[in-house]
C-alpha cells in the first residue's frame, strides 16, 4: 500500500476532515486503499469503505485498539458518537498513544434504516466458517481480513476492542457491557475490563459463558483482545441522538485511546457496577414463541419466582429464581435465532 503525504485535492481526505467519518463512509462508496500522513503527523490508512486506522507519528510500540460501530445498520447512536471521536482525534483535540482502527461496518444498512439487509452480521464471525454468503458474509470477511492485518504488529495483551451497539428496548442500565466468553479469559483481563467500565461510567456488565459468533467474541477468541460489546441507549434515527447522554462513556474512550500500558482504577467515576451471569440463551424453536411478562419490555427488569414470562410450543416458560431477568427479548426473530438472554445478578 503506497504511503504518501496528504494531497490537498484528495476528496476522501477533504470530506473526512471537513464533514466527518460517517459522512465520508455514507457518501464515498469506494475507498481506494492508501496510507498517508496528514499535516499534524497522524498516519491514516484506508482499508475499505468505513475502515480507517489512525496512528500517531513515529509510533514504535505494540498496543492497538479497535472501535467498531454499525454492525447493525440502524443502531445510530454509537455511529454518531464515533463520528465525533474520529473528528476529535483528527483535529488533535483528543490524543491517541497508539494505532486505533475505526470501523463503520454496514453503511448500506444504515442508509436503508435497517438492522441488516440479508442476515445478522453479528452472527458471522466464526473463523472456521469459510463460506462467504451474501452481502453480510462479504462484509464479515473484509472485517476479519482488516482486523488481522491491523493487529499484526501488536501484542495480544495490549489489544482492545469495543463493539458499540444500542438496544431496541429501554433498559434499567442505559449503558451496559457484554463480556464474551473466550479461551483467553483471566482475572487480570477481567480486572482491566472492569477498570475501563468504571472509567466509562458503564452501569452493568453481563458475563457470557458460552462462545458466540459475535464480532467482540471473534477479536477476543482469535487475537486475545480485551473485548466488550457495549450497549449505549436506545434506537433513534440518524441525527436524532442526544450524545450528551454518553459524555462519560466518550471520556472513557478518550482514556482508552491515550493509555500508556494498562488502565488502572484511579479516579473512576462509577465504582458500583452491577454484574450479571447469562443463565440461558433462549432460542426461538417454534413460531408461536411469545414473551408474555411485562418485564420483557425492559432489559434487566427483575422477574418474579414462579412467574410465567413466555410461551413456546404451547408450553409455559416459568421463572425458576427471583433473581432472573430478560435481556434483548424479541419474539419476532426467525426460528432458530436467539430470542432473549435469561440473566441473573451475581453482584
Amino acid at each position: 500500500m503506497e504511503h504518501q503525504h496528504h494531497q490537498k485535492d484528495n476528496p476522501l481526505i477533504n470530506d473526512l476532515a471537513t464533514k466527518g467519518f460517517v459522512y465520508t463512509t455514507l457518501h464515498h462508496l469506494s475507498w481506494p486503499q492508501q496510507t498517508l500522513t496528514v499535516d499534524n503527523g497522524l498516519v491514516l490508512r484506508f482499508y475499505h469503505r468505513g475502515m480507517l486506522s489512525i496512528t500517531p507519528a513515529h509510533y514504535k510500540g505494540d498496543s492497538a485498539t479497535v472501535i467498531s460501530v454499525g454492525i447493525h445498520g440502524d443502531e445510530t447512536g454509537p455511529i454518531e458518537l464515533v463520528d465525533k471521536l474520529v473528528s476529535q482525534v483528527l483535529s488533535g483535540e483528543v490524543t491517541i498513544s497508539h494505532p486505533c482502527l475505526f470501523i463503520f461496518a454496514h453503511p448500506d444498512a444504515t442508509i436503508k434504516k435497517q438492522r441488516f439487509i440479508e442476515q445478522n452480521l453479528n452472527q458471522l464471525f466464526e473463523m472456521s466458517n469459510m463460506q462467504v454468503r451474501g452481502i453480510e458474509g462479504e462484509i464479515a470477511a473484509k472485517i476479519k481480513d482488516v482486523v488481522e492485518l491491523f493487529f499484526e504488529r501488536s501484542s495480544g495483551k495490549k489489544r482492545w476492542h469495543l463493539d458499540l451497539h444500542c438496544s431496541s428496548r429501554p433498559s434499567q442500565y442505559p449503558v451496559f457491557a457484554i463480556r464474551p466468553a473466550t479461551r483467553h479469559q483471566s482475572d487480570t483481563t477481567d480486572q482491566e475490563l472492569k477498570y475501563f467500565a468504571q472509567h466509562a461510567d458503564v452501569q452493568a456488565v453481563l458475563l457470557c459463558h458460552h462462545p458466540s459468533y459475535a464480532f467482540s467474541w471473534y477479536t477476543g477468541e482469535y487475537f486475545q483482545a480485551k473485548s466488550l460489546t457495549i450497549e449505549l441507549g436506545q434506537l433513534r434515527a440518524l441525527g436524532e441522538n442526544d450524545l450528551s447522554v454518553f459524555t462519560s462513556f466518550l471520556s472513557g474512550m478518550h482514556l482508552l485511546l491515550n493509555r500508556n500500558e494498562k488502565l488502572d482504577d484511579v479516579n473512576c467515576m462509577n465504582q458500583d457496577i452491577a454484574v450479571y451471569d447469562v443463565v440461558d440463551e433462549i432460542r426461538k424453536q417454534h413460531p408461536d414463541l411469545a414473551f408474555t411478562a411485562r418485564q420483557a419490555l425492559i432489559n434487566f427488569e427483575p422477574l418474579y419466582l414462579n412467574q410465567e414470562y413466555g410461551v413456546q410450543g404451547g408450553i409455559p416458560m416459568i421463572c425458576e429464581s427471583g433473581g432472573y431477568a430478560l435481556v434483548f427479548a424479541n419474539d419476532k426473530v426467525d426460528v432458530g435465532q436467539r430470542a432473549a438472554l435469561l440473566v441473573e445478578r451475581i453482584r
